[in-house]
């Protein structure tokens, strides 16, 4: 049984620099997804020795930031339907410390899974981390809220797990969910429409792991506009503390 790794990346090699080493040490198909202009992000993938799949699909007919379209056209091309194989669709400011496969194997096929995430929104915070001052779990942990049965006001559910992009787990064979990501203009609400293909009794949070969330929330959804991480904050990772 094999996970897939799909890591998008345009704007983000600051926090790809932190993220990709860790995700490594966990799997071994991995592919980030960027543009050909991305010049940064296509020499740390190389540097690290993952696959890329470089597209220009990202902003074509006008979008503004078609995320959704740059993963269709890796599914397509990559072509895993039929086979035994997960998908892992992360975020690159995604910090992903724990091993998979044994969740995996437990996990019914049919679903789609998230994992719940700490929020590291700044880079004060993170070199606090870093040093050994903060505990990974001091963080606020992001779930959205089920209000009176909808979610951001206007989403109705009671199941608010894995509704959004930054990590999404599921089977390419037998989901029951939709196969690709629906048409979307930005990265705002794709993730949202391909997780509500699941029904609510389908999709789960895979309890007892976390990840990082590094930077700002809700301000990328058009492409990369919050302020670069140094590169005294992005270097080689030593392990943090997530709880006592």
């Amino acid at each position: 049984m094999e996970i897939e790794v799909i890591i998008t990346c345009v704007g983000y090699g600051d926090f790809l620099a932190v993220t990709l080493p860790e995700t490594k040490r966990w799997f071994t198909a991995i592919t980030v997804l960027t543009a050909p202009e991305d010049l940064e992000t296509i020499a740390l993938a190389k540097r690290e020795g993952v696959s890329l799949y470089i597209t220009s699909v990202w902003r074509e007919n006008g979008a503004r930031f078609n995320k959704a379209a740059a993963i269709n056209s890796f599914l397509d091309e990559r072509n895993l339907d039929g086979t035994d194989s997960w998908v892992l669709l992360l975020d690159a400011d995604i910090l992903f410390q724990t091993d998979l496969h044994r969740d995996v194997a437990a996990l019914d096929p049919q679903g789609l899974y998230s994992i719940k995430r700490r929020m590291c929104d700044t880079e004060k915070e993170w070199l606090e981390l870093r040093a050994g001052r903060r505990r990974v779990d001091e963080l606020p942990l992001y779930v959205p809220a089920v209000v009176n049965g909808k979610v951001w006001k206007h989403r109705p559910t009671s199941n608010p797990a894995a509704l959004c992009g930054y990590l999404q787990l599921w089977h390419a064979t037998k989901a029951v969910g939709s196969k690709r990501m629906p048409a979307s203009s930005n990265a705002a609400s794709y993730d949202v429409l391909f997780a509500f293909s699941f029904p609510d009794a389908l999709r789960s949070f895979i309890e007892g792991r976390e990840v990082l969330h590094l930077g700002p929330r809700k301000t990328n959804w058009d492409g990369r506009v919050s302020p670069r991480w140094t590169p005294s904050a992005t270097g080689r990772l030593l392990p943090l503390v997530w709880s006592r």
